[in-house]
């Protein structure tokens, strides 16, 4: 079983530029991750979620994605 979520790629979209972005959600706050995801959704964006750093990298690496994080606590001040 997954450690994350993934929703399915929308069939169509107003904006064409948006058609092909995919968004992970990562948040430890099950209610937050769920509305934010909503949202996004809404917005017709397919949306994964993920409830911490290694469910994000599992669904990174399931997506063979790579990415750079950074923590809110990496910011520069």
């Amino acid at each position: 079983m997954s450690a994350f979520m993934s929703s399915p790629k929308p069939q169509h979209l107003s904006t064409p530029i948006l058609a092909d972005m995919r968004v992970l959600v990562v948040e430890d706050d099950d209610d937050l991750r769920f509305a934010v995801a909503a949202a996004l959704r809404g917005g017709g964006l397919a949306v994964d979620e993920a409830g911490d750093l290694p469910a994000a990298d599992e669904a990174l690496v399931h997506h063979r994605l790579r990415l750079c994080r950074l923590r809110p606590d990496d910011a520069v001040r």
